[in-house]
């Protein structure tokens, strides 16, 4: 385990040209250049009532972008996502997303953390170019200073799209049918769901599903308040999953198998 946590660590201290994705308008020509479509599912987010507000710019954007808010408050419901929210009390992230998706759609399923912002494009946005693509899962880039847990993660300069063979399980991933029926329910074994997405790498790899990396859409995962987990335990989940997947590091499955510029998505 040690050899594999020191590959992680040298995975979280890669560096990208930061200053250049700060400067980057990749986002704001593709919004100029695509018209966001609403389209049908829902939007999985546990949440508690100190991120209420960020909560609720979430459901704002997942009504425009026509889906259906489905919420679980940890701690005390907030009024304003009442009305959303169906469920309530404490749990582990993997039992209480489960729990929120709906028992039959033939949109899509995105999962939300509640620590988020998506500081360009909107839901819409994010979900109209994954379906442009032929993206069966989509996440966001996340921005210059997010709290990205890999670079490989992290919106490219002047990138639109990229096709991968690696998505994040969170903060922010968007399922079409195809894969919601390939890769759910979630283990819930896996507690918080470290290494979730390494399990999902190898069903990408083998059953013909397609994932990517939204670089236009960026969100900024905002800094850790306080752990509410244990961490161990969470990377041992992680370890184990990297086994059963049959990686031998972490940056196995993080491939680029095509890439969009701005121009090629008009």
């Amino acid at each position: 385990m040690a050899a594999v946590m020191r590959s992680r660590g040298r995975r979280l201290r890669g560096r990208l040209p930061r200053p250049l994705l700060r400067l980057d308008r990749t986002p704001e020509r593709v919004q100029r250049q695509i018209a966001a479509v609403p389209t049908a599912g829902a939007l999985c987010c546990v949440y508690r009532a100190s991120n209420g507000d960020r909560a609720h710019a979430l459901v704002e954007d997942a009504l425009r972008a026509g889906l259906e808010p489905r919420l679980w408050a940890l701690d005390t419901p907030v009024s304003a996502l009442t009305r959303w929210t169906v469920g309530t009390g404490p749990g582990l992230r993997q039992e209480l997303l489960n729990r929120l998706v709906p028992d039959a759609s033939d949109g899509w399923v995105v999962f939300a953390d509640d620590d988020i912002v998506i500081r360009d494009g909107s839901l819409a946005l994010l979900l109209t170019i994954a379906t442009r693509i032929g993206l069966d899962l989509a996440q966001p880039g996340h921005d210059a200073r997010s709290r990205a847990s890999t670079e490989f993660v992290r919106a490219r300069p002047r990138v639109g799209v990229r096709r991968t063979g690696f998505v994040e399980i969170g903060p922010l991933l968007a399922l079409d049918a195809r894969a919601r029926d390939a890769l759910l329910p979630l283990d819930e074994s896996l507690g918080m769901g470290w290494g979730q997405d390494y399990l999902w790498a190898r069903v990408v790899d083998g059953d013909g599903l397609t994932a990517g990396i939204v670089d236009a859409v960026r969100i900024r995962h905002l800094p850790q308040e306080s752990s509410t987990y244990d961490r161990a335990e969470a990377t041992a989940h992680l370890d184990a999953c990297l086994a059963r997947a049959g990686y031998r590091s972490y940056t196995d499955p993080m491939v680029t198998y095509a890439t969009w510029r701005a121009r090629d998505l008009a």
